[in-house]
């Protein structure tokens, strides 16, 4: 599980990449983040990479853990409040009005309520993938 701020000022469509979608999809700046799950967080962040640009987008390692899907859940009912709406009325993993550090504390908090076995990650554990040389992270010791 991660959490992805931007720098940008503009806002970007979340498809950027995509030139049929991206006038129709919401747009984000320094403003929001994102909470999300993959099971290789190395390519997920060099996706966000290519997307918004290496030198706009903070990603943060969250939790190490096997039962996602659940925790994704968790994790998102608690955040409802704060997920930004597409054009369809649904809501995304995108957040506004909150910042990443509240949500990697909300995201812990509700993994450890939740009962679901995790392991908490520090930004310290991962620079990144190129500073480790691993597709994905291992917390410390492992």
């Amino acid at each position: 599980m991660y959490v992805v701020a931007l720098t940008h000022l503009e806002p970007i469509p979340v498809n950027a990449r995509d030139h049929r979608l991206a006038a129709r999809c919401i747009k984000v700046d320094h403003t929001n983040c994102m909470f999300g799950k993959s099971r290789n967080l190395a390519l997920r962040q060099r996706a966000y990479w290519r997307t918004f640009g290496r030198e706009f987008v903070r990603f943060r390692p969250i939790a190490l853990l096997e039962d996602i899907d659940a925790a994704e859940r968790s994790v998102l009912a608690r955040l409802s409040a704060w997920r930004v709406r597409g054009s369809t009325g649904r809501p995304n993993e995108w957040l506004a009005g909150i910042s990443a550090s509240e949500v990697k504390q909300i995201a812990v908090r509700v993994l450890a309520q939740s009962g679901i076995e995790f392991r908490a990650f520090d930004v310290a554990d991962w620079p990144g993938p190129e500073a480790t040389g691993h597709d994905t992270p291992r917390p410390p010791g492992t």
